[in-house]
């Protein structure tokens, strides 16, 4: 919930589907889409 900045008392799924919208916007370019967890 931190790394999103998520608090307890937001509307979840309205905040992960602008977040979803967001990286589909920014897939569309070149650019890479790093998740909050490390690729070892």
């Amino acid at each position: 919930m931190q790394a999103y900045d998520f608090h307890l008392n937001d509307d979840f799924l309205e905040k992960l589907l602008n977040l979803n919208i967001e990286l589909a916007e920014k897939e569309k370019h070149p650019l890479k889409i790093i998740g909050t967890f490390s690729q070892n």
